[in-house]
């Protein structure tokens, strides 16, 4: 009998040890494929109500600390009344069962609703509890609140149960908090990285600038000289008709003459089309500064990740308009855009992918270069090949150009992140970046993206 005894005790051990690892394995992939913490947490407590050799009830709540470090908030439930919703919606470290487990880092236990159960309603059945706080370190995270029936002894397995599926649960929240943190990372490296590349742009940019302005000045300097001759004829205008209101004079005649002669020498005809001409050709050039400014806007604002279909070779053609200056002082730029569909993704990261590997082109040449961008399509993916014919990339060096913190030019001039922002960019839109490159000849980098499946329905015929 003690045999059989012993036999069943083992073989019960070994179905909790199963048990606890099967909910373990439910939620760690759980965690990979929900991105809901709140919807995560109350699949958790199903899994564990539902382990049928623990004895908790279909009830209970999962706390986490938010914010305030010495406050629980409820983030899943199941079963709670909606008394205890608002009750139980923020509990402080020490108050009732889970705030003292959180305040004591351990396990509370009660078999019945007793003088420590503070928070308690009218009509409330009669139940125990388990409170386990998980915990970070020492940092506690949160705590898992089950249900027993009244009179439920203490069991250290169902305390060990908890306590497994507790940490499972802060290794979760961890990591979460962890890619949260990354992510925040990046985006700032992202943004460094724009500014990086504005201080690289901006003489250019004040050039392309300034060329319209400075021939808007002079149309206006020219315009004004019209304007003048006008003004003059219209005041001698305004003398004649006075004087005719007198009859025919010798002074009515000599300003006739005076406006003729004016008319003549100021070649009306031909300063009515300049000034046609003048106005349109004023009008493109603050239309060119209003592109570039606006482009620029684009380009270095901060916003959250915005995901919208992007046209590949109208997004070119902004980033050429800012970085143009700085083009044509090295080199001449050849363009061949072949049909490539839209994508999806962020374009102000991807304009700056872009940006990044024009400006690395033209300091990549000496002067009289050529930069050529090629857009092409390859199966189902969408190529943009920038290539220059300045100095190339050592072979030893090609493996690393993609790594952080590598960066071949003198201290104090590159980080050596920019290609490996880029190359996150594209990792993201599930693209990738390849280089091909000779010593002394020249490199090309090519940028894969994948075809959106809006692309279709979307492409510019």
């Amino acid at each position: 009998m003690e045999g059989n005894a012993s036999l069943k005790e083992e073989n019960d051990y070994l179905r909790r040890v199963i048990q606890t690892q099967e909910v373990t394995n439910k939620l760690l992939q759980a965690s990979l494929e929900e991105p809901s913490l709140t919807k995560l947490l109350e699949l958790c407590i199903d899994h564990i109500v539902s382990v049928p050799l623990l004895p908790f009830k279909s009830k209970g709540g999962i706390f986490l600390v938010e914010g305030d470090p010495e406050v629980l908030v409820l983030k899943a439930q199941r079963g709670f009344p909606d008394y205890l919703l608002s009750a139980c919606a923020r509990v402080p470290f020490g108050k009732c069962l889970c705030g003292k487990a959180a305040l004591n880092k351990d396990v509370v236990f009660a078999g019945c609703v007793d003088h420590e159960h503070e928070i308690t309603y009218d009509g409330m059945s009669p139940h125990g509890h388990y409170c386990v706080p998980f915990l970070h370190g020492d940092e506690v995270l949160g705590v898992i609140n089950l249900y027993v029936d009244e009179g439920h002894e203490f069991q250290e397995r169902e305390y060990e149960f908890l306590q497994a599926i507790g940490n499972v649960i802060s290794g979760v929240i961890v990591r979460r908090q962890t890619e949260a943190v990354l992510k925040d990372t990046q985006l700032k490296l992202v943004q460094s990285g724009k500014l990086a590349a504005i201080g690289q742009l901006a003489a250019g940019v004040a050039h392309e600038i300034n060329n319209p302005m400075g021939f808007i000045g002079s149309n206006i300097d020219v315009l004004k000289d019209y304007t003048n001759n006008f003004l003059e004829i219209i005041a001698m205008s305004d003398t004649l008709v006075d004087s005719l209101q007198n009859g025919p004079t010798d002074e009515t005649r000599e300003i006739m003459q005076q406006v003729k002669k004016k008319i003549a020498d100021s070649d009306f005809t031909y300063i009515t089309d300049d000034i046609q001409q003048l106005l349109a050709q004023s009008k493109q050039g603050v239309e060119r500064i209003r592109n570039i400014v606006a482009d620029l806007k684009e380009f270095s604002s901060h916003t959250d990740e915005a995901v919208e279909l992007i046209d590949i070779e109208n997004l070119l053609r902004r980033v050429l308009r800012i970085a143009a200056n700085e083009i044509e002082s090295k080199a001449d730029l050849k363009t061949d855009f072949g049909t490539v569909d839209k994508v999806i993704g962020d374009a102000q990261k991807l304009g700056q992918v872009f940006i990044n590997i024009l400006m690395n082109a033209v300091q990549a040449i000496d002067a009289d270069g050529v930069i050529t961008i090629r857009t092409y399509k390859e199966r189902d993916m969408n190529c943009i090949a920038i290539s220059d014919n300045g100095c190339g990339i050592p072979e030893e060096n090609l493996t690393e150009v993609f790594n952080p913190f590598f960066t071949t030019k003198p201290v104090g001039q590159g980080t050596g992140l920019g290609l490996n922002i880029c190359y996150s960019i594209i990792n993201q839109m599930q693209g990738d970046i390849t280089v091909e490159s000779t010593a002394g000849q020249g490199t090309t980098f090519t940028v894969w993206i994948p075809s959106s499946p809006q692309a279709p329905e979307n492409r510019e015929n």
